[in-house]
C-alpha cells in the first residue's frame, strides 16, 4: 500500500526532474537497496526505492526504529555502498558516477566516531580541511573557529591527544570534522548521541548554524532534537518513509497517548491516585516510586512493575564500597596534573542499581576504568563483594562484567557466538550455556529472525548496542558495570532494554551511568552527580528534587503568525518571564520564581480559543541547577464533538467539574499557601508562587497549540 505522503514527495522530485536540478541540494529519485542473501538465507530490502528533495538551507530530519534502513540510506548517499536501482543528485551530480566531485562539498558525521586516538583535535581538523582545499591563513583560521563551535578550544584541549579525550568531546569533534570547509551537503547519523545536555545544547546552536549556507540530513531517536533541528521530518519503518512533514504538522496529523507524572510525600499516594481517577477515569498507573507516580490514558498495555524498596544490609555484605578513590594523571610536556577523580567513597548493596550523571570529561569513565582494572587507582581502593581491585582483580573479574561506551565486538562473529564465548568465560557449560545463550538473545530481542545468528558486522548500531547488554549479562554476574547502555536506542528497544536492567539488577549491583535524567529515575535506586571528579549530590531520585530548586523553562509551539500573542499570554501567566529562544514558531520562556510541588488543572481561554490540558510537573535539579524532564505525549483529541456546539458543551461540563473540583484539590495537596483557598483561581491572571512545573499538550480539529514545560539543562 502506498504511502500518501511518499507518493507525493515522488511526484515532486519527478516534477523537479524535468528542470533544472541545480537549486536542489539533494534529490533522491526512487533509491534501492538490496542485500543478496548468501548461504540460503532471502534478500534483505533495506531501502524501497526512496524519493526526496532537499533545497539549500534545510535540515531534514530521519526518525525509525533501529535497523530500519537509515544507514543503508546514507550509506548510499556519501558513496559507500552502491545503489541496487535509482540514484540520487547532490547539487545536479550523481551518486553513481560524480562522486569524486560529489566529496569536495559533502561532509559527514558518522554514527561511531573515526578518529586516530594519537593525533591532537587540531591535527584531525588540519587535515580533513586540508582535503576541502583549506589553505593558510584560510586553514588555521577555520581550524580555530571550528575548535571554539564545538567548546575544544580553551584550555589547550584541541591540541591534546584525541585518545584521552571524553566520548563527548570525540562526538563534537566529529560534528566539527563534518562542517569544516563549508560543505554544501552535510550528513549526521545521530550527532548528539552520548552527550551531556549542555553539550548537546551547544551542537545543537552550531547545527542551526550550519544550515543556513546547505542541506543537512540528520538522523536521530529524540523527537525533542528533530523539532529544534529540522525543518522536516520523515518517520523511516522498513526501508521507506510512513509519513513526512514538518514537525507541527505531523504532531497536527497523529496522536499519540498521554502520561501525567505526579510526584508528591509519600503518605498523599493514596489521595494522588483517587484524584487522577476522578480527571480521567480510564487512567491506568504505569509507574510508582516513592512518591512519583505515572499515569497513562489510554488502554494500551503498559503496565510496569513497582520498583522494591530495598533495605541496606550489614556493611560486609555491600556488592561495592569504594574508600577514597582518587585519580590523577600526570602532566606531560610541561602540563599541570589532572585530579580526575577526587577522593570518592561509595557503597553500593545487592540489588541497587546507582546511576552516575554528569558532563562530559566530570570523571565518571575514570571512576569505572580503575573499578573494572583497567588503570589503577592513585590512592585509595575499592572493595567488590570483599575482594580489593588493586590485588584481587583477577577474582573479581569472575562475578564482574561491563556493558562499555562503545560497542566491542568482533564483526565475523554472529550475535550468538558472542554470547557462547562469553558465557564460557563464566564458567557456562552445556545445556546451561545454550539456554541462557538462548534466553539473554530473546531478552534484547536478537532471538526471533535468526537475528542472533547473522554476523554482527550486518547489525545496526542499536542492535550492536543491545547485543552489548546482553554479553554484560550473561552468567549472573554479581556486579555490573554499564557506560550510557541504552545510547543510539529507539524507544521501543529502549524501553525493552530498561525491563532487562530492572530485571538484572535483583541479583546484582549496577553502577550506570547516563545524561538521561528519565532513564536515571526509571532504572536507579540512588544516583549521584558527578561534577569535576567528585559528587556534588547523592540521593533516591525524589530526594534529589525535594532538595534542590532550580529554573523553569516554558516551550509553547504555535504558528508563526500567533508569536505575539503567545508572549503576551505568558507576561500575563508570569510578569517576570523573559523569552531566551524564538525560532519559526517556537518560542522558549525562562523563569525563576516558581514554588515547586503543585499541579493545576485549568481551562486556557485568551488567544486560542478553548484548549484542554494537564500540566505536568516534577523538578530534576542538582546544585541549583535542572537535570532533565519528563513529558506529555500529544496525543490526537480529535472526535464528533470538534464543533463549536461541542466545545461549549465541554466547556460547560469541564468548568463545572473544576470550580468543585479546584477547592479539592487546595485542600487535599495542601496548597493553600499560593492561592489562600481560593477556588476560583483559574479565572484571573497567574501569579508567580502559583504555579509549578508543567508540560502539557492540547489539540483541536485543524489546529493546535502545544505548551511544553521543563527545566534547562544540567551544566
Amino acid at each position: 500500500m502506498d504511502i500518501p505522503d511518499a507518493v507525493q514527495e515522488r511526484e515532486a522530485v519527478e516534477q523537479l526532474l524535468l528542470e533544472p536540478i541545480a537549486n536542489e541540494a539533494i534529490l533522491s529519485d526512487n533509491l534501492k537497496k538490496v542485500y543478496h542473501g548468501k548461504d540460503g538465507n532471502p534478500d534483505k530490502l533495506a531501502v524501497r526505492g526512496l524519493s526526496l528533495a532537499i533545497p539549500k538551507g534545510q535540515c531534514f530530519g530521519m526518525l525509525g526504529p533501529n535497523g530500519a534502513g537509515k544507514a543503508s540510506f546514507i550509506s548510499m548517499m556519501i558513496g559507500l555502498i552502491p545503489p541496487t536501482f535509482g540514484t540520487a543528485y547532490v547539487h545536479g551530480m550523481d551518486i553513481k558516477t560524480d562522486m569524486d566531485a560529489i566529496y569536495t562539498n559533502m561532509g559527514v558525521c558518522p554514527q561511531h566516531d573515526l578518529l586516530w586516538e594519537t593525533l591532537t583535535g587540531r591535527e584531525h581538523l588540519l587535515f580533513y580541511g586540508r582535503l576541502k582545499n583549506l589553505k593558510f591563513t584560510e586553514l588555521l583560521t577555520a581550524v580555530d573557529d571550528s575548535l571554539k563551535s564545538v567548546k575544544l578550544f580553551h584550555g589547550g584541549v584541541g591540541d591534546k591527544q584525541v585518545g584521552k579525550y571524553s566520548g563527548g568531546m570525540k562526538r563534537r569533534l566529529s560534528v566539527a570534522i563534518s562542517l569544516i570547509g563549508d560543505p554544501k551537503v552535510v550528513f549526521m547519523d545521530e550527532p548528539s548521541i552520548g552527550l551531556d545536555l549542555a553539550s548537546r545544547n551547544n551542537l545543537w546552536s552550531v547545527v542551526k548554524e550550519a544550515k543556513r549556507n546547505r542541506a543537512i540530513i540528520l538522523t536521530t531517536h529524540s523527537m525533542e532534537e528533530a523539532e529544534v533541528l529540522c525543518d522536516r521530518l520523515g518517520i523511516f519503518v522498513d526501508g521507506g518513509f510512513q509519513c513526512l512533514g514538518n514537525p507541527k504538522e505531523l504532531k497536527d496529523r497523529y496522536g499519540g497517548t498521554y502520561v501525567l507524572t505526579m510526584t508528591t510525600s509519600s503518605e498523599n499516594e493514596q489521595e494522588v491516585e483517587q484524584l487522577v481517577q476522578r480527571l480521567s477515569p480510564n487512567a491506568s498507573r504505569i509507574y510508582h516510586i516513592l512518591g512519583t507516580q505515572k499515569f497513562e490514558d489510554t488502554g494500551f498495555p503498559s503496565k510496569r512493575e513497582a520498583v522494591e524498596q530495598l533495605l541496606l544490609e550489614p556493611i560486609a555484605n555491600e556488592a561495592i564500597l569504594s574508600d577514597n578513590l582518587k585519580k590523577v594523571y600526570h602532566g606531560k610536556d610541561g602540563n599541570p596534573n589532572k585530579v580526575a577523580v577526587r577522593g570518592l567513597s561509595l557503597a553500593i548493596p545487592k540489588g541497587q542499581c546507582f546511576g552516575m550523571l554528569g558532563p562530559n570529561g566530570a570523571g565518571k569513565a575514570s571512576f569505572i576504568s580503575m573499578m573494572i582494572g583497567l588503570i589503577p587507582p592513585t590512592s585509595g581502593t575499592t572493595y567488590v563483594h570483599g575482594m580489593d581491585i588493586k590485588t584481587d582483580m583477577d577474582a573479581i573479574y569472575t562475578n564482574m562484567v561491563v556493558c562499555p561506551q562503545h560497542d566491542l565486538l568482533w564483526e565475523t562473529l554472529t550475535g550468538r557466538e558472542h554470547l557462547l564465548f562469553y558465557g564460557r568465560l563464566k564458567n557456562l557449560k552445556v545445556t546451561e550455556l545454550l539456554t541462557a545463550v538462548d534466553d539473554s538473545l530473546k531478552s534484547v530481542k536478537l532471538f526471533h529472525g535468526g537475528v542472533g545468528d547473522k554476523q554482527v558486522g550486518k547489525y545496526s548500531g542499536g542492535m550492536k548496542r543491545r547485543l552489548s547488554v546482553a554479553i554484560s549479562l550473561i552468567g549472573d554476574p554479581k556486579v555490573v558495570f554499564m557506560d550510557e547502555p541504552t545510547t543510539g536506542l529507539d524507544l521501543a528497544s529502549r524501553n525493552n532494554l530498561w525491563s532487562v536492567v530492572k530485571e538484572a539488577k535483583r541479583n546484582s549491583a549496577i553502577i550506570l551511568t547516563t545524561h538521561s535524567m528519565e532513564e536515571a529515575e526509571v532504572l536507579c535506586d540512588r544516583l549521584g552527580i558527578f561534577v569535576d571528579g567528585g559528587f556534588q549530590c547523592l540521593g533516591n531520585p525524589k530526594e534529589l528534587k525535594d532538595k534542590y530548586g532550580g529554573t523553569y523553562v516554558l516551550t509553547m509551539i504555535t504558528s508563526s503568525e500567533n508569536e505575539q500573542e503567545v508572549e503576551q499570554l505568558v507576561q500575563r501567566l508570569s510578569p517576570n518571564a523573559s523569552r531566551i529562544y524564538h525560532i519559526l514558531g517556537t518560542q522558549k520562556f525562562e523563569d525563576t520564581g516558581f514554588p515547586k510541588g503543585w499541579i493545576v488543572v485549568m481551562e486556557i481561554i485568551p488567544g486560542f480559543s478553548l484548549y484542554r490540558g494537564l500540566y505536568e510537573f516534577g523538578q530534576y535539579v542538582s546544585a541549583g541547577k535542572s537535570m532533565g524532564t519528563t513529558g506529555m505525549k500529544s496525543s490526537n483529541l480529535d472526535d464528533s464533538l470538534n464543533g463549536m456546539r461541542g466545545v461549549l458543551i465541554i466547556m460547560v461540563v469541564e468548568w463545572a467539574i473544576l470550580l468543585p473540583l479546584a477547592f479539592c484539590v487546595d485542600q487535599v495537596l495542601s496548597l493553600g499557601g499560593g492561592f489562600k483557598k481560593n477556588p476560583f483561581f483559574f479565572l484571573g491572571c497567574f501569579k508567580k508562587r502559583a504555579v509549578s512545573l508543567w508540560r502539557y499538550s492540547f489539540r483541536r480539529q485543524r489546529s493546535k497549540v502545544v505548551i511544553e514545560m521543563d527545566i534547562p539543562d544540567l551544566h
